[in-house]
């Protein structure tokens, strides 16, 4: 699964918003040929890296000078491996699913959960 926000520009963020599948499944297809038992997620943050990069470098050639955008960009690759890329000036923020512990009765039992700022 591919999550992705793009903030700035209109035609900046509209030009991402459609090509960024368009770059990345090929590289991820790439990948899968070279076997997926093999694939790690610094395999998967090149791809997704090289991928922005690219749409950044087709973005200033086709208009230059257009202010670009910014990227927020999750990729969920199988049940235990969720990739954030955050470009620009965008932010995002992961998190489980009980950030801060239960409110519940049994609240002081728990210790909240640690979290940083990607």
């Amino acid at each position: 699964a591919l999550l992705s926000v793009f903030e700035g520009n209109p035609m900046a963020s509209e030009h991402c918003a459609k090509g960024l599948h368009a770059k990345l499944l090929p590289r991820l297809a790439k990948l899968g040929e070279e076997g997926a038992s093999r694939c790690t997620a610094a395999d998967l943050r090149r791809a997704l890296s090289a991928s922005l990069v690219e749409l950044d470098a087709e973005l200033r050639e086709r208009l230059p000078g257009l202010e670009g955008c910014g990227a927020a960009v999750a990729l969920l690759a199988g049940p235990a491996t969720l990739l954030l890329a955050v470009a620009g000036q965008c932010g995002a923020t992961l998190c489980s699913a009980d950030p801060v512990g239960s409110l519940g009765a049994d609240a002081k039992k728990k210790t909240p959960s640690k979290h940083s700022w990607t």
